[in-house]
C-alpha cells in the first residue's frame, strides 16, 4: 500500500468523526468513524511511528471538525489542547496496533475495544483530564435513543459505537475475502446492535419516573459580555444591580430559589467574614421576600493566608435562616484554572491559557457539597461550568441526597457557534444517567429547564437578557449509574492492564529468544 493512500485512510476517519456534530444526522456517522483506521489494522507490517502519524491525522481532523470554535476565544490555546489531546488518542492507537501485530488481528480488535475504553476512563481521572470528547457524549444529540445511560453513563454509549464499527469492519472484511455468508451475518448482528438499544430506549422513554414534590425557580440570564463588560470595574456596580433588578422585576412570592449564573456578580468575597459580608446583606435584603425562598450563584472567593492565600470559583446558598452555604469549582479546564502537574512543579501555575474567563489556577474541594434550603425539601447538586462534563462526579452529589441538578455556567465565551450547544448537551446527559431534572442558569448561550428524560423544556434564547420561570419535580431514587459510576471503565481498565502485561512478557521473551538464536 503506497504512502498516499495509506493516508486517504485517516482522512476519511477523520471526516466522519469531525462530521459527527450535526442536526441532519446527529451521531450516525460516528458508527463507520473507526472503520477505515480499522482496515489499517489488517497490515501488521507498518512502522510504529507511521501508525501514530496517521491515527494523529484521524484524531486531529475529529477535533478540527467539532471543536473548532475554542479558537475564538484563543487560537493558540485551541491549538495546544487540540493537539495534545490527538497525540494522546494516537498514542492509544499504537498500543492497539501493538497488540495487533503481536497477537493477530482478533486480540488486536479485542485492544481496540478495552484500551479505548480504558483511554476514555482514564480520562476523567488523570491530570491531563479532558473528557468531551469522549464518544459516548455526542449521541446526546439525540437523548430520546440513549435513555438506558441510566445503567451505562456516557461510556456504554462508547462501546456501543466500538462495537457496532468492528462488527461493520468484520462484515466489510468478509465481503471482500468473498465470504458472503460471514459477511451478511455480521451486517444483520450490526443492525440489531443499532436497532435493539434504541428500542430498549424507546421502552425506558415512556416509563414512568417517581417524583416526590417540586420547586419553582427563576433562572436570570444577564448577558453581559465576557469580553467588554464581565470584568469591567467600572461596570461592577450596575452589573449586581442589573440582575438584582432583573430578578426583581420577574420574580414573586411563590419562587422557591433564584438561580444565577457562574461567576455571576463581580465580587471577591473573604471567606472568612462570609457572613457578615455587604454583598451578601445586600442580596439577601433585596431578593429573601420569606422564609423559603433562597438564592443560587456564583461568584469568586479566597481564604487569607499571605503568599498561601487560596481562591476559588465558588457556587453559594443565601438562605433566610442559615449561613451561607459555599461550594467551590473542583473538575478545572486543564490550560485554563489549572496547568497539569503544577503540585510538582509550581512555576506551572503561571503558564495557564486564555480561554476567556479566570485564568489563574485555582483551589478546589475534596468532597461534593450538597445545598439544602431551610425547609430541606430541596437538595441541589451545584454544578459549575466545565464539571456538567464530568458524569460520574455529578453522580456522587445524588449519591449525597441531590434531588435536583444545577448548572451555573457562562458559555459566553465563543459567540453563536456550537459551543454553547454542546456544553448543554453535557448537563442533559447528566439529567439522563441520574434521572434528576437540571436547572440551568448560564450568562449567555442557554439557560433553560430539563426534565429527567433530557429534554428542555423551556430555554431563554442566547444573547438576550431575560429571565425564565419554571417549576420542576425533586426527584429521590437513585438511578444503577448513579450508585455504580462508570463501572464498564473500570472493567476496561482492568482487562487493559491484563492486555498491556501479556504484551510486555511477549516482548521480554522475544527479545530473549532472539538473543539466544545469535552464535
Amino acid at each position: 500500500m503506497g504512502f498516499n493512500k495509506v493516508y486517504l485512510y485517516p482522512v476519511l476517519s477523520g471526516v466522519l468523526f469531525g462530521i459527527c456534530w450535526n442536526s441532519l444526522l446527529p451521531s450516525v456517522s460516528l458508527f463507520i468513524a473507526f472503520i477505515p483506521l480499522l482496515w489499517l489494522l489488517q497490515n501488521k507490517s507498518f512502522h510504529y511511528r507511521t501508525v501514530f502519524n496517521f491515527s494523529f491525522l484521524a484524531f486531529l481532523l475529529y477535533h478540527l471538525g467539532t471543536v473548532w470554535w475554542l479558537s475564538i476565544s484563543s487560537f493558540f490555546g485551541f491549538m495546544v489542547i487540540v493537539i495534545l489531546n490527538s497525540m494522546i488518542m494516537a498514542l492509544v492507537w499504537v498500543f492497539i496496533y501493538r497488540a495487533r501485530q503481536n497477537f493477530g488481528l482478533g486480540i488486536g480488535l479485542l485492544a481496540f475495544i478495552i484500551y479505548w475504553m480504558a483511554f476514555e476512563f482514564i480520562h476523567y481521572h488523570w491530570e491531563l483530564s479532558w473528557p468531551f470528547m469522549n464518544l459516548g457524549n455526542w449521541l446526546g444529540q439525540t437523548t430520546w435513543i440513549i435513555q438506558w445511560y441510566e445503567y451505562t453513563g456516557v461510556l456504554g454509549g462508547t462501546l456501543w459505537v466500538l462495537l457496532v464499527n468492528m462488527l461493520l469492519f468484520l462484515s466489510i472484511r468478509y465481503y471482500t475475502k468473498n465470504q458472503k455468508y460471514k459477511s451478511i451475518t455480521l451486517f444483520i448482528i450490526s443492525l440489531l446492535l443499532i436497532i435493539v438499544p434504541i428500542k430498549i430506549s424507546t421502552f425506558i422513554y415512556h416509563g414512568d419516573f417517581k417524583n416526590s414534590d417540586s420547586k419553582r425557580y427563576l433562572i436570570i440570564q444577564p448577558n453581559i459580555d465576557p469580553y467588554t463588560e464581565k470584568y469591567n470595574t467600572d461596570l461592577f456596580t450596575h452589573q449586581i444591580n442589573q440582575q438584582i433588578a432583573l430578578a426583581q422585576k420577574s420574580g414573586n412570592a411563590k419562587i422557591d430559589c433564584y438561580i444565577f449564573p457562574e461567576s455571576s456578580f463581580p465580587v471577591d468575597v473573604n471567606e472568612l467574614g462570609i457572613d457578615t459580608c455587604e454583598f451578601v446583606k445586600y442580596i439577601k435584603s433585596k431578593l429573601i421576600i420569606n422564609i423559603e425562598t433562597c438564592i443560587l450563584g456564583g461568584f469568586y472567593s479566597y481564604i487569607p493566608a499571605g503568599e498561601d492565600t487560596l481562591f476559588y470559583n465558588t457556587a453559594f446558598l443565601i438562605s433566610n435562616n442559615s449561613s451561607v452555604r459555599l461550594r467551590h469549582k473542583s473538575k478545572l479546564v486543564i490550560g485554563v484554572e489549572k496547568m497539569p502537574f503544577q503540585q510538582y512543579f509550581g512555576s506551572l501555575r503561571k503558564w495557564n491559557l486564555d480561554f476567556g474567563g479566570n485564568n489563574t489556577s485555582i483551589a478546589t474541594d475534596n468532597e461534593p457539597t450538597v445545598f439544602i434550603s431551610d425547609d430541606e425539601r430541596l437538595k441541589m447538586a451545584p454544578i459549575i461550568c466545565y464539571e456538567s462534563v464530568y458524569g460520574e462526579y455529578v453522580a456522587s452529589f445524588i449519591n449525597k441526597g441531590a434531588n435536583v441538578i444545577s448548572v451555573i455556567t457562562n458559555d459566553g465565551w465563543w459567540g453563536n457557534t456550537p459551543g454553547f450547544k454542546q456544553h448543554l448537551m453535557h448537563s442533559q446527559l447528566r439529567a439522563i444517567e441520574n434521572r434528576r431534572a437540571v436547572v440551568r442558569a448560564a450568562n449567555t448561550g442557554t439557560s433553560c429547564f430539563i426534565n429527567e428524560k433530557g429534554e428542555v423544556l423551556k430555554e431563554i434564547a442566547p444573547w438576550r437578557q431575560d429571565t425564565l420561570a419554571g417549576t420542576l419535580p425533586t426527584i429521590i431514587n437513585k438511578t444503577f449509574y448513579t450508585k455504580h459510576g462508570d463501572f464498564i471503565g473500570e472493567i476496561a481498565l482492568y482487562f487493559s492492564a491484563i492486555l498491556l502485561l501479556i504484551n510486555i512478557i511477549y516482548q521480554i521473551l522475544y527479545k530473549i529468544k532472539s538473543i539466544s538464536k545469535k552464535p
